[in-house]
């Protein structure tokens, strides 16, 4: 596929609920002084730019990852409630639908895979870390905030891809911090904070079945205080559970990437609970992260699945 430059690029917008229309984002050139959210900031190269300003950098081209919630066929919504989930059947309304996603790469069509540099998105993407948020605070989302974010933005060296990869979760080199020090969306107000020895979490998907609540946390665990000090890499966590998704073959400008929790309590009797808290927040030892972790594309023992039947592309 390919992304020319001065023709910008169009990204399906923002928009107040959990089915979210992305509108079209237009990123030209010589636009520095814009202090919108999704503007480019001052040290990313604009696309369609034949140099940099030192003349010597390889020409960029700005990227857009567009995700979206899903129940099933039908796109999540605040303040609806969906049927047929779980087995046997439960009603499932959602209360909040956030996760974070890192590491992002597309595939050339060589095969390759290039980084890509993700933007410095206030609120929404921070050194690498990017948060996607599908709850608009209405309904029995009324915890929530009414802002929503369902699109990963950052640029790649100009050229065709034909796939994507990226991992759920939080960096590595984020995950540990002194949440106080960090700006949105790690700050300490973040409703995603786990607490500085677990760190974040990566998902938080919660609801009611029924009545009851269910939730859906993933994050590392089994993280150890090394000698009084905050854990700082993959040893310290025995399961860092941030799993790898890969598409092949996607089209950014057509495809979304769904990510759907009827997938990931399918088989499951959400209505109830074999033990610990309600639904799977990623104790291994807990009888529904049995069910859960592996839809997300994680073992019981940290290990990564080889498939993540959680997400597809839409």
């Amino acid at each position: 596929m390919k992304y020319a430059g001065k023709e910008g690029l169009k990204a399906r917008g923002l928009c107040r609920s959990f089915g979210l229309c992305i509108s079209a984002l237009l990123i030209m050139s010589g636009c520095n002084d814009s202090e919108s959210p999704l503007s480019e900031p001052a040290d990313v190269q604009v696309p369609g730019d034949t140099e940099t300003q030192t003349g010597s950098a390889p020409v960029t081209q700005a990227v857009a990852l567009n995700f979206q919630a899903m129940v099933g066929d039908e796109e999540a919504r605040c303040g609806q409630t969906y049927s047929n989930v779980g087995t046997p059947s439960a009603n499932w309304t959602p209360q909040d639908f956030r996760f974070f996603v890192h590491d992002l790469r597309l595939i050339d069509e060589a095969g390759n895979e290039v980084s890509v540099v993700l933007d410095e998105v206030p609120g929404w993407q921070y050194r690498g870390a990017a948060l996607l948020d599908f709850e608009n605070a209405e309904g029995a989302c009324a915890d929530g905030t009414p802002e929503t974010r369902g699109v990963v933005s950052g640029s790649v060296p100009q050229g065709n891809y034909r796939g994507v990869v990226f991992r759920i979760g939080v960096p590595v080199a984020l995950n540990h911090l002194d949440a106080a020090t960090l700006p949105a969306p790690l700050g300490p107000d973040n409703p995603m904070w786990w607490g500085w020895l677990n760190g974040y979490m990566f998902t938080k998907i919660e609801g009611l079945v029924g009545s009851a609540p269910f939730f859906i946390h993933l994050g590392s665990t089994g993280c150890v205080d090394a000698q009084g000090m905050v854990p700082s890499d993959e040893g310290i966590c025995a399961r860092p559970n941030r799993p790898e998704v890969r598409f092949p073959t996607f089209d950014l400008q057509t495809n979304r990437v769904a990510f759907d929790v009827k997938a990931i309590v399918g088989g499951m009797n959400t209505s109830q609970n074999l033990g610990g808290p309600p639904g799977c927040m990623s104790n291994p030892l807990d009888p529904e992260c049995a069910v859960v972790l592996p839809k997300l594309g994680v073992e019981l023992d940290g290990s990564y699945a080889g498939t993540q039947p959680a997400f597809r592309s839409l």
